[in-house]
């Protein structure tokens, strides 16, 4: 569905990416699907998908009438070659993060990877929803530099717009800059993970 390899990123004739308004997929905790653009199912319930990251944030904040949540940016190219960002949060920040923690151990970042995102199935009293899990394959060597080499080629920030927030607080990313606020101008990148 989305491209994986090095060779299949490197046969797009260009990376369409409008400066902070990348295409814009969700992940349903509701009904365990990918969206395009909060409309658009482009999976099934409970199917997996594999994405390429290219840049990722985690991060907390109050945003779209939740308080106090982590909140995780993962950007990758579509099969259309748009530069794409999904966002997750909650438990499945916590997943994520446990991901992540295993690839450090290992060596390898998430940005070096095949990222395999599996909606699984969770009740409570309140009912039934889906939480993100993550199964990262590390990429062949040769391919592993295939998400830095990508965004040094873009000359422009990789980020959003809608999530820059004077009371975010980053904990951790990757190939994106520091952003404080809306009106911020990012000349400035963060090359390697931040804390």
């Amino acid at each position: 569905m989305f491209p994986t390899t090095a060779k299949q990123i490197n046969s797009f004739s260009e990376i369409k990416y409008l400066e902070g308004l990348p295409r814009e997929y969700r992940f349903n905790a509701k009904t365990g699907t990918l969206s395009q653009g909060g409309n658009l199912d482009v999976t099934k319930k409970g199917e997996p998908f594999s994405i390429l990251p290219i840049a990722y944030r985690i991060f907390s904040a109050d945003m779209f009438n939740y308080e106090g949540k982590d909140w995780a940016e993962i950007f990758f190219i579509n099969e259309r070659g748009h530069m794409s960002c999904m966002m997750v949060h909650g438990f499945s920040v916590d997943a994520l993060r446990q991901c992540m923690a295993d690839l450090f151990y290992e060596d390898v970042n998430l940005c070096q990877t095949v990222l395999t995102v599996t909606p699984v199935q969770k009740s409570n009293e309140f009912g039934t929803y889906y939480v993100a899990q993550f199964k990262a394959t590390p990429l062949p060597e040769r391919e592993r530099d295939t998400a830095k080499m990508l965004h040094d080629s873009l000359a422009r920030p990789i980020f959003q717009y809608k999530t820059v927030s004077v009371n975010a607080s980053n904990s951790t990313s990757m190939n994106m800059p520091i952003l404080r606020n809306p009106e911020d101008r990012p000349e400035l990148y963060e090359g390697e993970e931040s804390e």
